[in-house]
């Protein structure tokens, strides 16, 4: 838990000092991570099905996992440039 709250943190300054290029703002803050949370739970949830239902295997299951997160980064981006670091 430590290390993806240190890799949140870490991945919001770099989006916001270099690909967005802005300067960090509490409402930005409260935004980005709120959608980090939700890609968190939509991707774990994916998987819970995924596994619950299928009883696929845990290399299998980490593909899925790869290719949920693949699906959501257009959206995220889009989410991100629109409406977080506008």
């Amino acid at each position: 838990l430590a290390a993806r709250l240190v890799s949140a943190i870490v991945n919001y300054i770099a989006n916001r000092t270099v690909v967005f290029r802005g300067r960090i703002t509490l409402p930005s803050t409260r935004k980005y991570f709120l959608l980090a949370c939700i890609r968190g739970l939509i991707s774990a949830v994916v998987a819970i099905l995924f596994a619950g239902v299928l009883k696929l295997s845990i290399p299998l299951m980490l593909v899925i996992r790869a290719l949920v997160e693949i699906i959501l980064f257009a959206p995220s981006f889009k989410e991100q440039h629109n409406k977080i670091f506008r």
